[in-house]
């Protein structure tokens, strides 16, 4: 099953050029050496300064401290602004849910 990050980052002010350059080069070189993990970067429609980078995770690729990749970003990312973090885990049987629902 697959966990899905996002991370969503409201820029203090207009850094946004440079610090989305960071980003898309950061998330080319993670989609090409990390095995099971993709990323992808939105920014929200009439609003330059909000961004949201979405991280699917097939592996549950961890750091050497048990963190996954969403938690590190939200740290380096901190000093740019409002940060928000979340993780989703996927629902292992989709017809399980449809039963409950």
């Amino acid at each position: 099953m697959d966990n899905i990050e996002m991370i969503e980052i409201r820029l203090a002010q207009a850094v946004n050029k440079e610090l989305e350059k960071d980003i898309k080069q950061l998330i080319k070189e993670v989609n090409r050496e990390v095995s099971g993990l993709t990323m992808k970067l939105y920014r929200r429609v009439n609003l330059a300064n909000d961004y949201l980078i979405i991280i699917i995770d097939q592996k549950k690729n961890l750091d050497s401290n048990g963190k996954g990749l969403g938690q590190r970003l939200k740290a380096a990312f901190r000093e740019y602004g409002i940060i928000n973090h979340s993780v989703w885990n996927e629902i292992a049987n989709n017809t399980q849910l449809e039963h409950t629902i």
